[in-house]
């Protein structure tokens, strides 16, 4: 677990290693990620597992920090504020938000750009309720690129994410997709009860190896 990082509860699921980008969606719901005191965007990527200098600038494409385009990647953020990554978008909206993008001149004025998703929290979970964290959204092939990384090392994240999964499909909790609360071993049903306890869990997949 990072330095800092608490929960009330540990999540381990254990799936082979091909499956791991199927719970990148996860991703999207924001990671809490600790730090400390004010920093840049770069300095603050750059201390993540996986985000190197080169990867940001091949594939990072747009940056949302509270809900708002981010050009420069010294901008600056500190606990408590949501940093959102994405790839190249598709369309005109790709090409607006697009970071130093030609068209960043068509941009909503600050305040009118609908980013709920993309860059904020709405939640009880929100990172600015908690000193010292901020709040990493992953998406499209960047939340897939990064799976195995953050969740091999272990997240600290919303509980309503893994709720929201598990409702969605039938392999959690199954023999394909065993999974254990607290070590202890935990049906589909049960895992979804323990869920609505907690606020944020602390989620780790542990890769068996291909299928």
């Amino acid at each position: 677990m990072k330095q800092g990082m608490q929960a009330q509860a540990f999540v381990t699921i254990s799936l082979p290693q091909n499956r791991v980008p199927e719970l990148a969606v996860l991703l999207q719901y924001g990671i809490f990620c600790p730090v400390q005191g004010s920093q840049s965007v770069q300095a603050f990527l750059l201390a993540q597992p996986g985000l190197s200098r080169a990867y940001i600038e091949a594939k990072v494409k747009t940056i949302f920090v509270n809900g708002q385009p981010a050009d420069q990647l010294e901008t600056m953020v500190t606990a408590g504020d949501t940093v959102a990554l994405s790839a190249a978008m598709p369309g005109l909206a790709g090409a607006i938000f697009r970071r130093q993008g030609l068209h960043a001149s068509l941009r909503s004025k600050p305040g009118q750009i609908d980013t709920a998703t993309l860059g904020k929290t709405t939640d009880n979970s929100r990172a600015s309720s908690d000193q010292g964290y901020i709040c990493l959204k992953l998406f499209n092939t960047i939340a897939c690129d990064l799976a195995a990384i953050f969740f091999s090392d272990g997240v600290l994240l919303p509980a309503r994410a893994l709720m929201h999964y598990a409702r969605r499909t039938s392999t959690l909790c199954s023999s394909q997709m065993p999974c254990y609360w607290n070590e202890e071993l935990v049906e589909d049903e049960q895992l979804v009860r323990l869920l609505h306890t907690q606020t944020r869990i602390f989620l780790r997949l542990q890769a068996d190896g291909p299928v």
